[in-house]
């Protein structure tokens, strides 16, 4: 443990003299971590990915790559990376992934960073050392994070298997938690456990850490939606931010399970869920009758969320995740029900939040404004072959036609 204390101070020295920079970093597990910030100048093994995506010109600005490497077999086990980039007079953030020997970079967030101010990408200790600006949030190791100096957003990785199954196969970042400090090391540090989990925020006052509030926010916590010059830097502003963005007394919301026909669990199922907001109708032992769309059926208790209260677990939960889009790649069928009869025909192009995936079918809805990453809204429903539509995981990677 004294080792790893030692190379993480060796880490913090490494990320503020120097932006081009490559170190290891060990643990008490199996695990290694190597890390590599950039400036300017791509990585070479990053070159080749970036000529295949839309961003082959943009400027880097700087960026860093944090691997994963098992000691027993030096084997790679992962690689992310996070790469700033002016793009068309904005700047933006892709994310890049390699976990079997391919990388993969994507748009990540056109918002995130601020549109003035100096920063670099690097990766941040966040369990082990001992100095409270990296202090314990329940994840282990290194994170990469986004540095402003005085301030930082740190970043968390989620695979789509992980999030959606099969449906959307790539990761993004989430933005699990922001420090701002003084020089001397007094400031707040604002963290979330994850989307649909309260804000907690906790100060330093040179003596240590003091325990804040928490704050309900129904926001999503993925990167795509989080503004580093809206964000709020301290606990009156976010307070502030959950009053403008609370949690719905009145909403029920389910989770990766089965919408059914009866209330069992061999009886048919309309499809499962990705995420999508329920009206509750009646409770029949461990069973809930609820409206989805259109379409009434019955989940288990397990799997349904209230607003801020416990039922039946011990969790509170908003809209989780922002849900996976879809774009429909001709003139497509809108049906009441899986395999019934059309309601209306969407055209070519026509995009939609994808609820539920069934054998064959998704579950979606149209809704009747501008579509935003909230679910809650009036909408038009009904289900589209999936093989008329293409689904991608965010509105911005739908926008560059990359999965």
């Amino acid at each position: 443990m004294k080792r790893f204390l030692m190379l993480t101070m060796l880490l913090l020295l490494c990320v503020s003299c120097a932006q081009a920079e490559v170190w290891e970093v060990d643990t008490p597990t199996n695990l290694v971590y190597k890390v590599e910030t950039f400036g300017e100048e791509l990585p070479q093994e990053l070159r080749a990915a970036m000529v295949e995506t839309p961003f082959a010109q943009d400027t880097v600005l700087c960026g860093a790559v944090l691997g994963h490497y098992s000691k027993k077999t030096e084997a790679m086990l992962e690689q992310t990376g996070l790469i700033a980039v002016e793009h068309e007079g904005g700047r933006l953030l892709l994310s890049a992934w390699n976990s079997g020997g391919e990388w993969v970079i994507l748009p990540e967030s056109e918002t995130l960073l601020r549109r003035t101010g100096n920063f670099t990408i690097t990766a941040m200790p966040v369990k082990y050392a001992g100095s409270p600006k990296y202090m314990p949030t329940g994840r282990s190791g290194l994170q990469l994070a986004v540095d402003y100096g005085t301030d930082a957003f740190l970043l968390s990785p989620v695979t789509g298997v992980e999030r959606y199954g099969d449906l959307v196969p790539s990761c993004w970042f989430e933005v699990y938690a922001y420090q701002k400090l003084d020089e001397k090391g007094d400031g707040l540090f604002i963290s979330c456990a994850g989307e649909g989990a309260p804000w907690t925020v906790k100060e330093f006052n040179g003596s240590g850490m003091t325990e804040g509030g928490e704050y309900q926010v129904c926001w999503p916590v993925r990167a795509e939606y989080i503004s580093g010059d809206a964000f709020p830097t301290d606990e009156a502003q976010l307070k502030a931010w959950a009053e403008e963005n609370p949690m719905d007394p009145d909403s029920w919301w389910v989770f990766a399970a089965n919408l059914r026909m009866f209330p069992t669990t061999d009886s048919r199922s309309y499809g499962k869920s990705i995420i999508a907001p329920l009206e509750k109708l009646t409770v029949k032992g461990g069973w809930t009758m609820v409206r989805m769309g259109n379409t009434v059926g019955w989940i288990s208790n397990t799997y349904v969320a209230h607003d801020g209260q416990e039922y039946p677990r011990n969790f509170t939960m908003c809209q989780v995740a922002p849900p996976p889009v879809a774009k429909a790649d001709k003139e497509t069928a809108l049906c009441t029900v899986a395999g019934g009869a059309a309601e209306q025909t969407l055209p070519s192009g026509a995009v939609m939040q994808v609820l539920a995936a069934g054998e064959g079918w998704y579950h979606v809805q149209i809704p009747q404004a501008d579509m935003t990453w909230r679910l809650d809204v009036p909408a038009v429903y009904g289900y589209v072959r999936a093989e008329d539509v293409t689904v991608y995981a965010s509105e911005l990677r739908m926008n560059f036609d990359m999965r």
